[in-house]
């Protein structure tokens, strides 16, 4: 008595239908099946080879852009450096270049001071000795003017 067919997997069926040996098919090694299913894995191996080297090609652009932005980022922090370095140089010319300025003009205002100063000891000087010459011309005068 044989059993009802349940309808099963693939499997099942080929073997009940005497094609399957152990639950194996039991192929010609050149038979169309097995020459059909050797271009179907040939194929596929094919399309993952492909897909492999893809997939390396891939990779390799990836390292190559991250190095690439690794090598950007690393010259972006020197050159941020470099600028900041800059920008303190110019500005400590800039303090250097104010204190000399200041510090000529406070000398520059000191000898205007000085000379001020000097001038006004001239026109002193000169005012007493002009005082001095009449108050001298005057008794030149007197002794002139007694005599005569």
């Amino acid at each position: 008595h044989r059993p009802r067919k349940s309808g099963g997997s693939p499997r099942e069926s080929a073997r009940r239908a005497g094609g399957l040996a152990g639950g194996r098919a039991a192929m010609a090694p050149n038979g169309p099946l097995a020459q059909a299913m050797r271009l179907k894995a040939a194929a596929q191996h094919s399309e993952l080879s492909k897909v492999q080297e893809k997939l390396r090609q891939t990779q390799a652009e990836l390292q190559a852009r991250s190095a690439s932005a690794m090598s950007a980022e690393a010259r972006a922090r020197t050159l941020a450096s470099q600028l900041e370095q800059m920008q303190a140089q110019a500005q400590e010319k800039t303090i250097a270049q104010q204190r000399a300025q200041a510090q000529r003009e406070a000398e520059w205002r000191a000898e205007v001071a000085r000379e001020a100063s000097a001038t006004e000891e001239a026109q002193l000087q000169r005012s007493a000795v002009e005082s001095s010459l009449r108050a001298a011309q005057a008794q030149v005068d007197a002794l002139t003017a007694g005599r005569a």
